[in-house]
């Protein structure tokens, strides 16, 4: 239920970072249980299980640190649609990409708590849809849930409608700036954050990439590996294709040997096994324990095997030269 002594405010005027900052500060300062501090999103908040558990333990988890009652919210997923429970009055939906992510969940429910506060609690809208949602975004921060929302803020054109949900019309470089002035003003040590954010989060901050990520964080970043191995095998593929199919239409003559054909195959193979060995020692050198000498070793003979296949891609490279 609305405050009865909290008017509504409804306007057209769109309101500045600092204005939306005063307005959140006036309205929720003697509130909020947490007031003024940092919400560190750990392994005990993106916890492992099914969707439906983890967005539930994600939901009692925010609405403790907001001062909400976990029992006034309930969760509706498009998978598997329910009414919401007796008792509850408020219901958060979650399309079903949406909790596949778990740092995308995390957010979402962030973003719509906070939503609730303002529209539901104190009675806040604007009149511009976009400058609603910029207010929300400056909330979580203010609420201290910025890094939360940060760690979904994934670069990339297919994450754009996802910024403009949980931002609105804020840049997300702005965002970060809002960001890392509440870090800063607050005095929060980077060691008690710096585990708990995405890369991406690091680079909005201008602060280096955690050694040792949280499991979360650190599956986040094998999946964009995964995906960086499948750009490079796709680009080496088309590429090679590309070349090979322009030496074949010049020299029509000459058609391939049968085998020239298979050494081609064979090298556009071991390039992309180049390119992913390289990037998974990059990768296991920057994040792994390099004070055990068990993973010491294996980075070694890792390391060996991107040697063995760099050698075997240049004698295939040979090879094809030679029988032209």
């Amino acid at each position: 239920m609305p405050d009865s002594d909290s008017p509504q405010l409804i306007t057209t005027l769109p309101l500045t970072a600092e204005a939306r900052e005063e307005l959140l500060e006036k309205l929720f300062a003697q509130e909020l249980p947490h007031h003024g501090e940092l919400f560190v999103p750990g392994n005990s908040f993106y916890i492992h299980g099914t969707s439906h558990v983890q967005a539930a333990h994600m939901l009692k988890s925010l609405c403790h640190w907001l001062g909400i009652k976990p029992g006034y919210i309930g969760l509706e997923f498009e998978s598997n649609p329910t009414v919401v429970s007796q008792g509850q009055r408020h219901s958060i939906f979650l399309e079903s990409r949406v909790v596949k992510n778990e740092l995308l969940l995390g957010a979402m429910l962030a973003h719509a708590l906070v939503r609730f506060l303002l529209e539901e609690r104190k009675q806040i809208h604007l009149l511009d849809a976009n400058e609603q949602l910029s207010l929300v975004a400056t909330g979580t921060i203010v609420f201290g849930l910025g890094i939360v929302t940060a760690n979904a803020l994934q670069p990339g054109l297919s994450h754009k409608q996802d910024h403009k949900n949980l931002l609105g019309s804020v840049p997300v470089s702005e965002y970060g700036a809002m960001l890392h002035g509440f870090l800063w003003q607050r005095a929060v040590p980077e060691h008690a954050y710096l585990n708990s954010l995405a890369p991406w989060t690091a680079r909005l901050l201008g602060v280096k990439k955690a050694k040792k990520p949280i499991l979360a964080i650190k599956q986040q970043y094998h999946t964009e590996l995964q995906k960086r191995y499948q750009l490079v095998g796709l680009v080496w593929v088309a590429l090679l294709s590309i070349g090979i199919g322009s030496f074949t239409l010049l020299q029509r003559v000459k058609p391939l040997s049968p085998r020239a054909q298979e050494l081609q195959e064979q090298i556009v193979q071991l390039q992309v096994l180049r390119e992913k060995c390289a990037v998974s020692v990059a990768y296991n050198k920057q994040y792994a324990d390099m004070y055990d000498i068990q993973t010491e070793r294996r980075i070694n003979a890792e390391e060996m095997r991107c040697q063995s296949i760099q050698n075997e891609l240049t004698n295939a490279e040979q090879s094809y030269a030679a029988s032209q």
